[in-house]
């Protein structure tokens, strides 16, 4: 994503500076402005749009807890065994603490972002500019209000819906709004967005949210509230746009050569030696050397859940998914490890967190997927349900590339019951996705999450499908409620 992200601050209870990222930022000298005195011209407009998309990069959003919050707290991954983080670990057991400082940080980051989106909102259409160019701001805003809405929901349930900028102290005492309620201001964001958003950039502003992106997220809500007959069909915009296509071989989703590329509908934009991305340290073992010059090593806070190692076919995914062995750079030899993820191993990481990696929050895999279980739900499995899954199913075998497998090793799918097709969608997406912040959602949207959890040896309850509000904010607003 190639924008320029100038000084902007947004009205919020504290000025809010904004700084560089990614393959376009320049950091700039930063100043103190209200929203009265900054939105003036397009490119105030514009940057401050810009500013928006800095937010998705905090640690305690899409910068770290989006994969901890979904794959170590379900059957994907676990916390290194001899990390002594006893938040994670709580995360990890499904043990949840209104004072976790995950639930705070995931809760702070998110309504940040949501209060800038307000300002955003609020503000641009005051400013004299180019009509066509402020309707693609305001639904690029509108697209990343309902991204974190969407993601406040599905954490806490009912939640404080604002709709517009917190100034003062006086807003913030606000009860919790019903989850329905989200859900329509969400589905209103992205009806707007849809209409305003073009399906490309140039590559200069490639990065910022398309109408492909609030399509597929709105095929994603529609989805989560088991909504088939519209989920569906909105997916199927997206497939018919052709603006989309599956990787030939599904290592090159990974491979920072190819981010923004054929199958990627939304990341969030990282950049090597400016703004780096921590995920291959995350993922990548204690001792393991990286494959560049230097010492760089993994941290290896994540690891796979061994029974999820075992359950996952034996095809080309898997190999560039997770592994087993490593090479320990003290001793330069191979050794055995419990499994490990290994799809974020980046060659041009300069740093235990600096990596070149995008974090991908929409992928044209996910759309076929959803396409095909929205079409089951409806009426058992389609002939266009069956293409859709295949497809993913195919370049599995790594369809296109020197290490493709028999067909026989992966079949396609075929004469299934509905029951049966369910089960398999489920299967494809726990695989397809591993590792990418999915894996808990779209167990609580099925109703799976305490049976899968329970299957896995781990606790779990009802009072785990919801996490806890923090306790700061409790104690902050007299008005809100702490879930059961």
């Amino acid at each position: 994503m190639t924008l320029t992200i100038k000084p902007v601050v947004l009205m919020g209870l504290a000025a809010l500076l904004l700084v560089s990222c990614s393959d376009f930022l320049e950091e700039q000298p930063q100043s103190f402005q209200t929203a009265e005195s900054f939105y003036k011209t397009a490119a105030d407009a514009t940057a401050a749009v810009n500013g928006l998309y800095v937010g998705l990069r905090d640690a305690g959003y899409y910068g770290q807890r989006v994969w901890e919050l979904s794959d170590i707290n379900a059957d994907q991954g676990r916390l290194l065994s001899t990390n002594g983080d006893n938040d994670l670990r709580e995360l990890d057991n499904l043990v949840y603490s209104p004072t976790n400082t995950r639930f705070l940080a995931w809760w702070t980051a998110i309504y940040t972002n949501v209060n800038r989106t307000n300002s955003a909102i609020a503000n641009l259409p005051r400013v004299p500019m180019d009509a066509a160019l402020k309707a693609r701001l305001l639904g690029e805003a509108k697209f990343l209000r309902a991204l974190a809405y969407f993601d406040l929901v599905r954490a806490y349930g009912d939640v404080p819906l604002y709709d517009q900028p917190t100034t003062d102290l006086t807003q913030i005492s606000k009860a919790r709004d019903k989850a329905e309620t989200v859900y329509q201001l969400i589905i209103n964001d992205l009806k707007e967005a849809e209409t305003a958003l073009p399906w490309s950039y140039t590559a200069a502003d490639a990065g910022r949210a398309t109408r492909g992106a609030a399509k597929t997220l709105l095929a994603k809500v529609y989805l989560t509230r088991r909504d088939w007959a519209n989920a569906a069909p909105k997916a199927k915009e997206v497939i018919d746009s052709k603006t989309y296509s599956l990787f030939p071989d599904y290592a090159d989703l990974f491979r920072p050569v190819n981010k923004n590329g054929r199958e990627q509908i939304f990341s969030v934009q990282y950049k090597v030696n400016e703004a780096g991305s921590t995920y291959t340290a995350h993922f990548t073992p204690l001792y393991v050397k990286l494959p560049l010059p230097g010492t760089v090593a993994g941290i290896g806070t994540f690891e796979v859940e061994p029974a999820f190692y075992r359950a996952m076919p034996n095809n080309y995914r898997k190999t560039v998914s997770m592994d087993s062995t490593y090479l320990d750079y003290r001793t330069n030899r191979t050794v055995g490890f419990y499994p490990v993820a290994r799809k974020y191993l980046d060659p041009t990481m300069a740093g235990q967190f600096n990596s070149d990696l995008n974090w991908m929050v929409l992928r044209y895999a996910d759309v076929l997927l959803m396409y095909a279980e929205a079409l089951n739900e409806q009426s058992g499995p389609t002939a266009d349900a069956y293409e859709a899954i295949n497809q993913v199913r195919r370049r599995a075998r790594a369809v296109g590339t020197p290490n493709a497998q028999p067909a026989a090793q992966y079949p396609d799918l075929q004469n299934l019951s509905q029951t049966a097709f369910r089960q398999a969608v489920e299967d494809e997406r726990n695989w397809e996705l591993c590792f990418e912040g999915h894996r808990r959602w779209d167990l609580l949207r099925t109703n799976r999450f305490i049976d899968v959890m329970k299957a896995s040896g781990k606790n779990a309850t009802a009072a785990s499908l919801l996490f806890p509000l923090p306790q700061n904010e409790l104690l902050k607003n007299p008005n809100l409620t702490q879930n059961p």
